[in-house]
């Protein structure tokens, strides 16, 4: 993570970050004090520990700064900062779209994961595979994007966009094929939940090329319609 903030100072910083979205947003207002109740109990030195726990904080504190930042520019403003930001089409997705549905909206996962992000009960088994493909779109010149809340609540792993611009949410899975049908319907109501426009739930066999899958990837999002939420497997290309 960029802009580490110490263990120490993270409740400080949440103190500060939601006097500010008390003024202009109380929605993203509330979920940081959300945010902040979860850790009010934990020590920094447990918190310092506790590295998926932090960096999902510090995250989350950073798009808030930067989603205030944005929304008090005008028309004008807004465009010069995302061209000075260099904001990618996935990046701009998040910022003007999914990040305020996510604060503005129930989180019917937060109470599961922040329960298990904090008893260190996700064994983040899939972050090889995931960064595997990302930097394969970044090979394929289509930069690839990561938060801890696509993962954990919108069940999306990475947002990518090919040449046609268009975010396409991609989750990566690795699941039997007999209970794939019955993942895919889970998956598919997640999205439509969050208002994802479209995505994909990818089964990668392993000893299929990364690669060829990426390309395949990047082809669906070019073609695939808004409203569209598929199931691919590896083997199918």
């Amino acid at each position: 993570m960029s802009n580490r903030i110490d263990a120490s100072k993270i409740k400080a910083k949440f103190d500060s970050v939601i006097a500010d979205a008390d003024i202009t947003e109380p929605k993203l207002a509330a979920r940081l004090r959300q945010l902040s109740r979860w850790i009010k109990n934990t020590k920094p030195g447990s918190l310092t520990k506790k590295k998926l726990v932090l960096d999902l904080l510090i995250e989350v504190l950073q798009d808030a700064e930067i989603w205030l930042q944005v929304k008090n520019l005008n028309n004008e403003e807004k465009i010069i900062y995302n061209l000075e930001a260099e904001l990618t089409p996935s990046e701009l997705y998040w910022y003007e779209t999914l990040f305020p549905i996510w604060f503005k909206t129930p989180d019917l996962k937060l109470a599961i994961w922040t329960r298990k992000l904090m008893a260190e009960e996700f064994p983040n088994t899939d972050s090889a595979d995931i960064l595997g493909f990302g930097k394969e779109f970044e090979n394929l010149t289509a930069p690839a994007f990561y938060r801890y809340i696509l993962d954990l609540s919108m069940a999306t792993d990475i947002l990518v966009s090919s040449s046609s611009s268009r975010p396409l949410a991609v989750q990566l899975t690795k699941s039997n094929p007999k209970v794939l049908f019955a993942k895919q319907v889970n998956w598919k109501k997640t999205l439509i939940y969050w208002s994802i426009r479209r995505g994909v739930l990818f089964s990668q066999s392993p000893s299929h090329p990364i690669r060829k899958s990426a390309k395949s990837l990047l082809g669906l999002s070019d073609s695939l319609d808004d409203g569209c939420y598929v199931m691919d497997t590896s083997e199918n290309n």
